[in-house]
C-alpha cells in the first residue's frame, strides 16, 4: 500500500511542526545577597522625675500564648473536560466524513479533501484525521495503522511503538484503537492511533499524540480528552448512491489513448491528483497484471490541462501513454487492453 498517496505534505506538517517544537527551559534566577545595615544604639538621657510627678502605673504585659493556626487544605480542582461542538462541521468529501470541533483548538483542513488537523498549544498536542474512499487495496486495519505510523516516524526522524489494542465505536461502526509511544524530532510522545472501516472501500485513520517534554501526563490531561471528543463528532458520509461500483472496459479504442478522449476523473487542481492515483491504482493489465505508472508531464488542450501517465506491466513490449483529465468528470472505465479491480469505484468528485 502506498500511504504517501493518502497524504499531502501539508497534512504531515500539521503533525510534525507541532511535535517538533521544544519548550524553552525556564532560566534560574541568580540570588544576590543584600547587606542589611546594623542598627547603632544611641544612649538616651533619662529625665529626672520631680517629687510632684505621679509615677506611672505599670501594666503587666501578658505572656504571648502560642496559637496553632492550621494550614489551609488545598481542594483538588478537577481538570475541565473539553466539550465538542458539532454544530459547525468540516466536510471532508474525498475522505467520506464530516467532523466537528473542540473549543480552543484550531481545526485546519488540507486541500486534498481527506485530511484535517487540530492543534492547541504549539509543541503540546497535535491531532490529525485522514479518510480514504474509495479504497480497494484490501489491507487489514492493523496493516494500515502500521504503514501510517511508519510514514510519520520516517519523516519525523523518530519511531513509534504500538501498545495495547482496544475496540472503539465511531458513528456506530466498530474500529481499532492502539496505544502509541515513541519520539519525533527527539521529543518523547504518547498517544493513540485509530482505524475505522465503515465499508470495505472506506476507512478513517486518526492519530493523536502529546509532547511529554514538560509533563509526562500531558496525554492523559489534555490529549486523550480532546481526541475522544473529536471522535465523538465524526459522521461518515453516505456515498453508496454516488459511486458506481464495478469494473467496466471501454469499447472505444481512443478512450484514454488520445488527447481528444481522455479519462475524465475530475477533482480540479487540489482533488484531481489523488483521484488520478486512485484510478491508476486500480488499473490492471489485460490479464489482471499489476501495473506501474509514472506521470511524464502535462499538456494544455483547449480549455483544460491533461496529465500524461506512462504505464508498464510485465509482458508489455512498450510503455503505454494514457491521458487523464482532472478538470472534467465522466463515469470512468478501463481503456481497451486493460482491466481493473472488480471492486473498482470512482464516483463524482
Amino acid at each position: 500500500m502506498k500511504i504517501r498517496h493518502f497524504f499531502t505534505g501539508a497534512s504531515l506538517v500539521l503533525l510534525l511542526a507541532a511535535c517538533g517544537a521544544q519548550a524553552e527551559p525556564i532560566p534560574t534566577p541568580t540570588v544576590t545577597a543584600t547587606v542589611v545595615p546594623t542598627a547603632t544604639q544611641t544612649a538616651t538621657a533619662v529625665p529626672t522625675a520631680t517629687l510632684t510627678a505621679v509615677p506611672p502605673t505599670e501594666t503587666p504585659t501578658p505572656e504571648p500564648t502560642a496559637t496553632s493556626t492550621p494550614l489551609p487544605t488545598e481542594t483538588p480542582t478537577a481538570t475541565p473536560q473539553p466539550t465538542a461542538d458539532a454544530s459547525e462541521r468540516l466536510e471532508l468529501t474525498e475522505g467520506g466524513y464530516t467532523i466537528g470541533s473542540v473549543p480552543g483548538y484550531d481545526m485546519e483542513a488540507v486541500p486534498d479533501g481527506r485530511t484535517v488537523g487540530a492543534a492547541g498549544n504549539v509543541g503540546t498536542l497535535i491531532i490529525t484525521f485522514t479518510g480514504v474512499t474509495p479504497y480497494t487495496e484490501g489491507a487489514t486495519p492493523d496493516e494500515i495503522i502500521d504503514e501510517f505510523l511508519t510514514e510519520f516516524a520516517s519523516i519525523g526522524d523518530g519511531e513509534f511503538v504500538q501498545g495495547d489494542e482496544a475496540t472503539i465505536v465511531v458513528d456506530g461502526y466498530e474500529g481499532t484503537a492502539v496505544a502509541v509511544t515513541g519520539t519525533l524530532f527527539g521529543a518523547p510522545l504518547k498517544g493513540q492511533a485509530i482505524l475505522v472501516m465503515p465499508s470495505p472501500t472506506q476507512f478513517l485513520f486518526g492519530l493523536g499524540v502529546a509532547n511529554l517534554s514538560n509533563d509526562d501526563q500531558q496525554w492523559e490531561k489534555e490529549g486523550e480528552p480532546v481526541f475522544t471528543q473529536l471522535l465523538s463528532t465524526v459522521e461518515f458520509i453516505e456515498r453508496g448512491s454516488e459511486i458506481e461500483v464495478g469494473c467496466t472496459t471501454s469499447t472505444d479504442p481512443t478512450y484514454g489513448y488520445s488527447e481528444e478522449n481522455p479519462v475524465k476523473v475530475g477533482g480540479d487542481a487540489f482533488g484531481g491528483p489523488p483521484r488520478e492515483r486512485a484510478y491508476l491504482d486500480n488499473l490492471r493489465g489485460p490479464n489482471g497484471e499489476p501495473i506501474t505508472y509514472d506521470r511524464s508531464g502535462s499538456l494544455p488542450v483547449g480549455d483544460t490541462i491533461l496529465d500524461i501517465y506512462t504505464i508498464t506491466y510485465e509482458g508489455l513490449d512498450e510503455p503505454i501513454a494514457l491521458y487523464l483529465d482532472e478538470y472534467s468528470y465522466e463515469p470512468v472505465q478501463a481503456p481497451v487492453g486493460f482491466s481493473c479491480d472488480p471492486s473498482f469505484s470512482l464516483g463524482p468528485p
